[in-house]
């Protein structure tokens, strides 16, 4: 048991110094992994053929293919932008009522769905975040001023 513990205590050897790369530029930009370069030279040949299988099956009514057709068509669009609403603008915290009043107003009209609204009370509070940053910035520089006259 003693010799386990004299092994475990010293320190191994390597044969890579500490904190030195063995390749300091790093991976050349734009490789690519042997297992996919691998993938596409399988496919390379065979492409057209299984696209042209592929929409054979959209067009016979497979679903799955349908949504892989459409998906490389026309993909989901991740981020649509918010409808033009009136919203009154803010440039200090005391506009937040009002700005929060017709956010109420208009997801109670059906001009904005919920995600909008989170996104537009999201912007409001950064707005709010940023004004308190600022605020307690020149505070703080006045306590400074004041300590040092």
């Amino acid at each position: 048991m003693n010799d386990l513990s004299e092994n475990t205590e010293k320190k191994q050897s390597s044969r890579f110094e500490k904190g030195v790369s063995g390749n300091p530029n790093g991976r050349p930009r734009g490789s690519r992994n042997k297992t996919t370069l691998a993938a596409y030279s399988l496919f390379k040949d065979e492409a057209e053929a299984i696209t042209k299988e592929a929409i054979e099956a959209a067009k016979g009514g497979d679903i799955t293919a349908i949504r892989l057709c459409l998906d490389r068509i026309a993909p989901p669009i991740k981020h649509a932008p918010i409808p033009a609403v009136d919203l009154p603008p803010l440039q200090s915290l005391s506009d937040l009522p009002a700005f929060y009043a017709s956010l109420n107003t208009l997801l109670g009209d059906g001009a904005l769905s919920i995600e909008e609204l989170n996104s537009l009370v999201s912007m409001a509070d950064k707005f709010r975040q940023s004004v308190d940053l600022a605020d307690l910035e020149l505070r703080i520089e006045a306590l400074e001023l004041n300590k040092t006259n």
